[in-house]
C-alpha cells in the first residue's frame, strides 16, 4: 500500500470516531453486560479522580520490592486505565471536570525526563535499552489521551503530547524493536519470539497512529511497526545463536529453543495470560491502523484459531471460566473480557459470546493482567446484538503442535472433564515441565500445574520453575534443563476414543536417553497415563502427581477428592513401588497490580501436597501405566483388572455399559499370550468391546496389526499409530 495516501482523520479516530458517539450513548441500556462494564467505568472514574497526580522516581523497580512502591510500568497502567475512562466520560457526556484531570494526568506524564526507568540503561542490562514495556505503556495511555482529548486540549498542551508520544514513547520503541537498522543486537530483539517484542511494538505503532500525518516521521514508523507485527506473527521459530554474554538478556543461552509464537492451529507457546496481553495491544493497533487506511493487518484467519484456542483451553467451574495454567500462569485466570468481546464482534463467533457472558464473575476478581481489563474496550467492543452458544460437537481432542499442548475433553458443562498435557518448549515464561499435565473436572482443578509466584521471589526460581513442581518425571532429584524443547510427535482418535504421544526425553539433557509419555482418553470418562522411561545413571526414577484436594490410600488406588469432585488414581505398571507425600506449594494467584512486598507474598504462599511414586526395582528402564479417572459425589468407580505377563501389562476396565482392554509392551502380545483374546505388535493398544463382547472401537500404538479373537481390527504396513471405529 502507497503510505503516502493516507489521510489523517479528525480526532477521535482510533477506535471510534463522532458519528459513533450517538450509538456509544445508546448502548449503556442494551443489556446487563454493557450496564454492568458501564457501572465499572463509573467506579474506574471515581478512582481516576481521586489519584494524584504522578510523580517522577529516581528509583523506578521492575518488581514492587520491600518498600512498596510501585514500578513505572504499573504507574502507566493504573493512570492509563484512568484517562481512558476520564476521556470516555468527556466524549460521551461532556463532563469537562473529568476531561480536565485527565489532560493534567497527561502533562503529569510527559513531564518525565524519560518513559523508561534507569535498570534499562545499565543498572540491570549490560546494554542499555530505550524502549521497554513501561514506553509502551506510557504510549498506550498518552495515544489515548491525545485523541480522545484533543477537542478538549489547547494547542500547548496537544503539542506536549504529541512531542513527547514521539520522542520519549514512539521512537525509542521502533529504533530498539522495529527499525532493522536499528534494533539492539540482543537475544530478545533481533527475532520476534515472545510477548516482550509485540507489546513493544504494537503500542508503538498505534501511538504512531494516533498522531498520524502531524508529523513526517509518523508515517515511517507506523510502517515499521506494522511489518514488525507481521513478523510476529508469521515467525517460525528459533534457537538462541552464539553471542557474546553482554548481548544475552537475563535467561537466555546459546542453543535455548523458541518456537513459532502462533502455531498452525492457533496455540500460543506463552500460554493464555501472556497471549492476553499480545492479543490485547495487537488489537489496539491494528483497530486504529484499520479505521484510518482501510487495511487489515490483523490475520484475521488465525485470529479464528485463537479463539477456538481460548474454548478449548479453558474450562467452566461454578460462573467462572478457568484456563490451563502451565508456565508462568495461573489457575485463577480466564481470558480478559477486552479479548474475547473484540474477537466475538469481528468473528461474529457465537462461541466468544458464550465465554464472555460466562466469565462475567471473573470481571472483578484479581487476575495476572487486570490493567488490561478495561471496561471501556468491552463496552466499546461487545456486540449485544450477537448470539451466543455453547460449544459442541466439537473435536474432544484437540491438539497444538508448536505450543506443545493436547486437550482431551467431554465437554464444556459443570459435569465435564479436561486433560490437557504440555510437551513443548522449556524457555522464557514457560517451566522446565515437558510431559506435565492438569486434570479440571466437575467444576473443579484435582491435578494442579503449581504456576508461579512473583517473579523477584527466591521461590520462583528455586521451586515453581523446576521440574518438581511439575507432574512429570525426575532421575532421582534431577529434572529437565531450560533449554531444548519436548515436542508432541503423534496424535490419533476416534469418537470415544484418543491418543497423544510427546517426547519429553530431550530437556533432560543426557540423564533421560528415552521419556515417551502417550495419554489415552478412553469412553469420554477416563484418561490413562503410559510412560517408557531409560536413564544413564544409577537414580531412581521419580514420578510425580500433584493435586489439590483431600488425598486418601487404599487398595484400590489413591482417592482425591475435593467438593463435588473425586479422582481415581490407580498405578498399574510398576506391579510394586514406594508412595511418599512430599510438600511442595499451590497455585499462586497473584494480581501484578496490586502494591505487595517480597515478604508479604511469602506469608501468601500455599503449601500443597504432592505424590512420589518410586518403583521397588531401579532399572534402567521403566514403564508406567496409570489410570486417572474422575467421578462425582455419588458416581462409583468400575471395576479394574490388572492381567499381566513377563513381557506385558495389560488392565481390563468394566464401564457396565462398555469394557476396555488396555495393554503395555515391549515386544507386543503374541497369539496365545494375549489379553482376553489381543494379539499385536504394537507397545501401546486400547480395545473398546460393547455389553455383548464386541469390538466398537481399537487404538494401536507404533505397530503394524492388531487381533481380536483372531479378527484383524487394524493393520499397516509399517509401524503406525492408528485409532478405528470397528
Amino acid at each position: 500500500m502507497d503510505t503516502s495516501a493516507w489521510t489523517p482523520q479528525e480526532h477521535p479516530r482510533l477506535f471510534f470516531d463522532k458519528k459513533d458517539l450517538e450509538s456509544l450513548r445508546e448502548k449503556r441500556n442494551a443489556d446487563d453486560i454493557t450496564w454492568d462494564a458501564w457501572s465499572r467505568i463509573q467506579e474506574n472514574i471515581k478512582e481516576g479522580m481521586n489519584l494524584e497526580l504522578p510523580r517522577e522516581s529516581d528509583r523506578w523497580e521492575w518488581d514492587t520490592g520491600g518498600d512498596n512502591q510501585k514500578n513505572l510500568k504499573g504507574l502507566a497502567e493504573e493512570y492509563g486505565k484512568a484517562v481512558s475512562n476520564l476521556a470516555f466520560s468527556w466524549l460521551l457526556d461532556g463532563n469537562e471536570i473529568h476531561a480536565r484531570k485527565a489532560v493534567d494526568i497527561l502533562m503529569a506524564l510527559c513531564d518525565f525526563d524519560y518513559w523508561t526507568s534507569s535498570r534499562f540503561f545499565g543498572t540491570d542490562y549490560r546494554l542499555p535499552w530505550r524502549g521497554t514495556l513501561e514506553t509502551a505503556a506510557l504510549c498506550r495511555c498518552v495515544g489515548w489521551g491525545y485523541d480522545w482529548l484533543y477537542n478538549f486540549m489547547s494547542e500547548k498542551e496537544r503539542h506536549r503530547a504529541r512531542t513527547c508520544l514521539l520522542y520519549k514513547g514512539i521512537l525509542p520503541l521502533v529504533q530498539d524493536w522495529a527499525d532493522p537498522l536499528t534494533r539492539l543486537p540482543l537475544s530478545t530483539h533481533m527475532l520476534p519470539w515472545g510477548n516482550w517484542w509485540q507489546n513493544c511494538i504494537a503500542p508503538a505503532g498505534e501511538a504512531a497512529m494516533a498522531i498520524y500525518g502531524e508529523h513526517p516521521l509518523t508515517e515511517r514508523f507506523a510502517r515499521l511497526c506494522r511489518e514488525a507485527s507481521d513478523w510476529f506473527f508469521r515467525f517460525e521459530g528459533a534457537s538462541v545463536p552464539d553471542m557474546p554474554l553482554e548481548l544475552l538478556t537475563a535467561g537466555d543461552v546459546p542453543g535455548v529453543y523458541y518456537p513459532p509464537n502462533f502455531d498452525s492451529r492457533g496455540g500460543y507457546w506463552e500460554g493464555l495470560n501472556y497471549m492476553d496481553s499480545v492479543l490485547i495491544n495487537s488489537f489496539f493497533f491494528s483497530e486504529a491502523h484499520r479505521r484510518q487506511t482501510g487495511e487489515e493487518i490483523l490475520p484475521m484467519e488465525l485470529m479464528g484459531k485463537v479463539a477456538d484456542l481460548i474454548l478449548n483451553g479453558s474450562f467452566r467451574m461454578g460462573d467462572r471460566m478457568r484456563a490451563a495454567n502451565f508456565s508462568d500462569c495461573r489457575a485463577g485466570f480466564a481470558t480478559s473480557p477486552v479479548v474475547t468481546a473484540y474477537l466475538a464482534r469481528r468473528l461474529q463467533h457465537p462461541g466468544m459470546q458464550w465465554f464472555l457472558q460466562n466469565c462475567r464473575n471473573n470481571f472483578n476478581e484479581a487476575s495476572l493482567f487486570s490493567y488490561y481489563e478495561n471496561p471501556v474496550y468491552v463496552f466499546m467492543w461487545y456486540d449485544p446484538g450477537l448470539s451466543s452458544r455453547e460449544p459442541e460437537g466439537g473435536p474432544l481432542m484437540k491438539v497444538y503442535p508448536d505450543m506443545g499442548w493436547a486437550v482431551m475433553r467431554n465437554g464444556w458443562g459443570h459435569e465435564n472433564s479436561m486433560m490437557v498435557l504440555k510437551c513443548g518448549a522449556t524457555a522464557g515464561h514457560s517451566h522446565a515441565d515437558a510431559g506435565s499435565f492438569v486434570l479440571y473436572t466437575r467444576d473443579e482443578l484435582l491435578l494442579i500445574d503449581s504456576g508461579c509466584c512473583g517473579y523477584e521471589m527466591p521461590e520462583q526460581n528455586e521451586y515453581y520453575h523446576t521440574t518438581r513442581a511439575h507432574n512429570t518425571v525426575l532421575v532421582g532429584d534431577e529434572g529437565q534443563i531450560k533449554r531444548l524443547e519436548g515436542k508432541l510427535v503423534e496424535e490419533a482418535g476416534v469418537p470415544g476414543l484418543s491418543f497423544v504421544l510427546g517426547d519429553a526425553a530431550p530437556p533432560y539433557e543426557g540423564r533421560l536417553s528415552k521419556f515417551l509419555r502417550g495419554v489415552l482418553f478412553v469412553g469420554g470418562e477416563y484418561y490413562v497415563v503410559a510412560d517408557w522411561l531409560e536413564k544413564q545413571n544409577d537414580k531412581p526414577f521419580k514420578w510425580l502427581l500433584h493435586y489439590d484436594g483431600e488425598m486418601t490410600q487404599s487398595s484400590e488406588g489413591c482417592f482425591i477428592k475435593k467438593t463435588k469432585a473425586n479422582l481415581l488414581v490407580k498405578v498399574i505398571e510398576p506391579s510394586e513401588y514406594q508412595i511418599t507425600v512430599r510438600q511442595g506449594y499451590k497455585t499462586y494467584h497473584e494480581d501484578l497490580a496490586i502494591i505487595k512486598s517480597t515478604e508479604d507474598k511469602q506469608k501468601e504462599l500455599e503449601k500443597g501436597e504432592y505424590l512420589e511414586i518410586i518403583p521397588a526395582c531401579n532399572t534402567s528402564g521403566q514403564n508406567f501405566l496409570t489410570i486417572l479417572y474422575p467421578f462425582g459425589e455419588n458416581g462409583n468407580v468400575p471395576k479394574i483388572e490388572k492381567i499381566a505377563t513377563e513381557n506385558w501389562t495389560g488392565v481390563r476396565v468394566d464401564r457396565n455399559h462398555e469394557v476396555d482392554l488396555i495393554g503395555l509392551s515391549q515386544d507386543g502380545i503374541k497369539d496365545g499370550t494375549g489379553l482376553n483374546g489381543v494379539e499385536t505388535d504394537a507397545k501401546l493398544f486400547c480395545i473398546t468391546l460393547n455389553k455383548c463382547g464386541t469390538p466398537v472401537r481399537a487404538l494401536m500404538q507404533s505397530g503394524t496389526y492388531m487381533k481380536f479373537d483372531g479378527r484383524l481390527l487394524v493393520s499397516s504396513p509399517e509401524q503406525a499409530t492408528i485409532a478405528v471405529l470397528v
